[in-house]
């Protein structure tokens, strides 16, 4: 049974940065994770206030050994119907965060259904054409900054223009630096 979950190695890109400057930005922000990870997830709860983890995967979910304790509010969410995934984010919303990391077939509809209910969404592998990204293309440039300095991509959206404005600063310092 082991050998059939995905490895749990983190690939840190850009995401890893763009999640610490965010957080700080919006200062112990409520949050909502669609896809729990080895890091995101205790990443989160550093910096939260709140956090709703979704998983669409038991196994993986047990594997990581979730529910974590926390100093926090933590609550754990196992839907494997995706096409519940965007009813959640409704009924428990709103949010300062949204965090997208999890099944593919819905990240681009996640972003879309969450951009009216978060102060900031988040979305991680926008590098990864299979995900269907260009769907977010329609958005425009001024909802998103997009992290490209380091694979895999990580995009920031938000309909709050002033806070696109020190991750655009952020990103470009990054940019100069991102190792």
């Amino acid at each position: 049974m082991a050998s059939e979950l995905p490895s749990i190695r983190p690939t840190f890109g850009t995401h890893r940065k763009v999640l610490e400057a965010v957080c700080a930005l919006l200062d112990r922000p409520r949050c909502l994770e669609f896809g729990p990870g080895p890091f995101s997830t205790p990443l989160l709860l550093r910096h939260a206030s709140w956090l709703i983890s979704v998983e669409h995967d038991p196994a993986f979910a047990r594997h990581l050994g979730f529910p974590c304790t926390a100093d926090i509010a933590h609550e754990v969410i196992i839907e494997t119907d995706l096409s519940r995934h965007i009813g959640i984010a409704r009924r428990l919303g709103p949010f300062d965060l949204v965090f997208i990391d999890g099944a593919r077939e819905v990240r681009a509809d996640l972003v879309l259904a969450t951009l009216q209910l978060s102060r900031v969404v988040i979305a991680h592998d926008t590098d990864k054409p299979s995900y269907n990204w260009e769907r977010l293309d329609a958005l425009g440039a001024e909802t998103r900054v997009d992290f490209t300095a380091e694979p895999p991509w990580t995009t920031v959206f938000s309909i709050h223009g002033e806070l696109l404005e020190p991750v655009r600063a952020f990103r470009a310092a990054f940019d100069a630096n991102p190792g």
